[in-house]
């Protein structure tokens, strides 16, 4: 009973939830109940489709820092950057 009442659940995911399967695809790989629950929610709510293009735009950004850290490119802004920086804040 309480793993119907789970998937029902999951079917009539809240922004909270939806956030949260969002957060737990890009670690692992979601049942079918949590994608099709995810996916019915992105289906009516433009706020959490965002939320979802956001992570995975950072995934992919973090992706790219991995690699070209691999690949030995620095890291880091310009010390010209730096300054400008310091210079603005104070």
């Amino acid at each position: 009973m309480i793993r119907l009442w789970r998937h029902l659940r999951l079917w009539n995911a809240t922004c909270r939830d939806a956030t949260r399967l969002v957060s737990h695809s890009i670690d692992r790989k979601l049942s079918r109940s949590e994608r099709g629950g995810l996916s019915i929610h992105l289906a009516i709510c433009p706020k959490c489709r965002r939320f979802r293009a956001s992570m995975a735009f950072l995934n992919k950004l973090l992706h790219l820092a991995e690699h070209s850290r691999m690949l030995g490119a620095p890291c880091g802004l310009p010390d010209a950057a730096k300054s400008r920086i310091r210079k603005r804040l104070g």
